[in-house]
């Protein structure tokens, strides 16, 4: 954190911030850190986090990354590396941090983003350690004055497992209706313990700590505010020190704040404000800070917006992938191209041109035989047949006549059919009933018309003698006369 002295004049508190880094004495140069570059090991002297703060290990917090700087290349070949800045990952590649961490001099040659809860040697054992490909502070960055204090990274590669933490946008930004509310503040910077003496200083660890906010200053002309009495840079917000929070390392770390349960980069660690540290008069005593800025992100979004998009691959006019497909970074800068989704042919094999599947025409649909198919974008529709009901991949029969007996008017019968009915004629009466009684005066012949007529008591024909009838003929009733009577045999 750029830390700096009070000073007394004129009966007002004023502050002057002083330099927390010495260009040249931090940054180095490293070569291109290409795959099979050297192992990367903590600096001697490195000291490191949060005054009295907790140990920030919440996989939400992964985000929160420390600025390294190569200092030197061992005898054994590795390269030292010395942390001194924190800072936020807020899009899969970009990081943003403090103006003052990155100028001058940190860069792609010789910077590295540091993500884990503790930064030991061998880094690699212990955390990710990406290579920068540019910083870039703001345009309007003052360093005289520390105004405008923010800065964009892009990082070579995605952060593997890493889910960046959100910014604050303008339409959730800070106003003075956050006053008195409670900022958790990240970073990497000095313990009460190191700062003490009573830990190695060589330990760096990631720590959170409240404060709450006491001024917000978005005047672009600045602000003057009562609770410190002295004027704020603007675009900044002051927040109390009392309890503890950001100390040296901890610049540029983020400043969260609660919106609807989620939380967000408010801003990112500036200046501090307190009396001389001991041994060094340019740094203020972390024990005794009376407050601290932080430059309000919000208020740099279309810059911070527009450095995104630039840097964003599938934003670029030369990404090729169909929109059906989709695209995300490679995890170099480069756009990848997502595979067509179901129902869809990806007629080139690499996801940038996505044609529909016409699966009624191919008959690779799951229609009933009795239903008809319609094709859709990326997919098809079944609907069962006239006649037929169901939900179009399983069509039955209705039963027009068994659901409505009055289907066909009288004397017209209804007659069900697949998938229709029809309407008939009623069948003609069944032939009389040949078992019947005969009318008076019959009597019975199994013979054909002229032939000799047999029965029980015929005693003037012989049974042999009558004509034989098949089994299907109907049996004839007919009226004769009586011309004898018949004679009972002795």
């Amino acid at each position: 954190m750029r830390q700096a002295r009070l000073v007394r004049g004129g009966g007002q508190v004023g502050y002057r911030a002083a330099a927390l880094l010495a260009a040249s004495s931090v940054f180095g140069g490293c070569g291109d850190g290409a795959e099979g570059e050297p192992e990367f090991v903590l600096a001697e002297g490195a000291e490191g986090a949060m005054i009295y703060g907790t140990n920030a290990t919440e996989p939400k917090y992964d985000a929160v990354g420390a600025m390294l700087a190569v200092t030197a290349v061992n005898p054994d070949g590795s390269i030292a590396l010395r942390p001194f800045c924190s800072g936020t990952l807020i899009a899969p590649r970009i990081y943003v941090t403090a103006a003052h961490c990155v100028a001058p001099g940190f860069g792609a040659d010789n910077g590295r983003i540091y993500f884990g809860d503790e930064i030991k040697s061998p880094l690699s054992q212990y955390g990710q350690l990406v290579k920068v490909r540019s910083a870039t502070a703001h345009p309007s960055y003052d360093p005289n004055v520390v105004k405008n204090d923010i800065a964009l990274v892009e990082l070579a590669t995605v952060p593997a497992g890493i889910t960046p933490i959100p910014r604050l946008t303008p339409a959730l930004g800070l106003s003075a209706s956050d006053i008195d509310k409670s900022v958790r503040f990240l970073g990497f910077g000095l313990t009460e313990e190191s700062y003490l003496g009573s830990r190695p200083f060589e330990m760096w660890i990631k720590r959170w700590a409240r404060d709450p906010i006491a001024d917000v200053c978005v005047a672009a002309g600045g602000c003057y505010s009562n609770w410190l009495g002295d004027n704020l840079m603007p675009y900044t917000y002051l927040y109390d020190h009392a309890t503890g929070g950001p100390c040296h390392g901890d610049s540029g770390g983020p400043g969260l704040v609660t919106r609807a349960g989620v939380e967000y980069v408010a801003g990112v660690t500036s200046v501090g404000i307190g009396p001389v540290w001991p041994g060094d008069p340019n740094l203020s005593d972390c024990l005794h800070t009376v407050a601290g800025t932080q430059t309000i992100v919000d208020r740099f979004d279309p810059w911070v917006q527009a450095f995104i998009d630039q840097r964003d691959p599938c934003k670029a006019t030369t990404t090729h992938c169909d929109p059906l497909a989709g695209c995300s970074d490679a995890g170099d800068g480069t756009a990848k191209c997502g595979p067509c989704p179901a129902g869809y042919q990806d007629v080139n094999g690499d996801g940038s041109s996505c044609r529909d599947i016409d699966e009624c025409a191919a008959g690779t649909d799951t229609c009933d035989a009795h239903a008809v198919c319609a094709n859709t974008a990326g997919s098809f529709g079944c609907a069962c047949a006239t006649g037929y009901e169901g939900n179009g991949h399983t069509c039955s029969d209705i039963d027009e006549c068994g659901r409505n007996p009055q289907a066909c008017a009288a004397p017209l019968i209804c007659v069900n059919t697949a998938g229709a009915f029809s309407c008939v004629a009623s069948p003609p009466p069944p032939p009389t009933d040949p078992s019947g009684p005969p009318p008076p005066g019959a009597k019975s012949s199994s013979a054909l018309p002229g032939a000799p007529a047999c029965g029980d008591d015929c005693t003037s024909v012989s049974q042999s003698s009558c004509s034989a009838v098949s089994a299907s003929s109907a049996a004839i009733w007919v009226l004769v006369p009586v011309f004898f009577r018949s004679r009972r045999r002795a």
